[in-house]
């Protein structure tokens, strides 16, 4: 499977670069009211919002920090498997990306249901010196409706007079 890696504190991680659209640099994420913990906020992806979801929240750490490396993965792809299965497309906030590479799944660890407390990361790869998690994005987006109904779930839309 072709991935792209990324890091997320002392982690490292993969996702199936089926589900990558685009890398792009950290850029001014709206923060939303009443959000999640995990929901870091709001991006102008070319005049569309998209939700931005932080990794290191969703693995238990804390918040990703704004520094130069850091990265939003713009993610997007199918919920499941099945045709005509409904798209998500959102913000993954990672520490650093490492690039391309290919992972053999063969010997992967798999826990069907996901590791414990983490349903989204479903296989562990042994990739050079470390454990590789591989991250199921499309049962992150499944797990969050918010993922797939997007900011307008999230955020009360005003017009120019500022009435909602």
């Amino acid at each position: 499977m072709q991935s792209l890696r990324f890091r997320v504190g002392e982690r490292a991680l993969a996702v199936d670069l089926r589900w990558i659209h685009e890398v792009c640099p950290l850029v001014n994420i709206r923060p939303l009211p009443q959000a999640p913990t995990w929901m870091r906020g709001l991006f102008d992806f070319h005049g569309q919002l998209l939700p931005v979801v932080d990794a290191s929240v969703m693995l238990g750490g804390a918040p990703v920090q704004q520094c130069v490396g850091a990265r939003i993965l713009l993610l997007h792809g199918p919920m499941n498997d099945e045709p005509g299965a409904p798209k998500a497309t959102y913000g993954l906030l990672v520490d650093s990306v490492e690039g391309l590479l290919q992972v053999d799944r063969a010997d992967a660890w798999t826990a069907r249901d996901g590791l414990p407390g983490l349903p989204f990361l479903r296989d562990v790869v042994n990739q050079d010196t470390e454990p590789l998690l591989l991250l199921d994005a499309a049962r992150m987006s499944s797990m969050h409706a918010s993922l797939l109904e997007g900011p307008a779930m999230l955020a009360t839309v005003t017009d120019a007079s500022g009435r909602a």
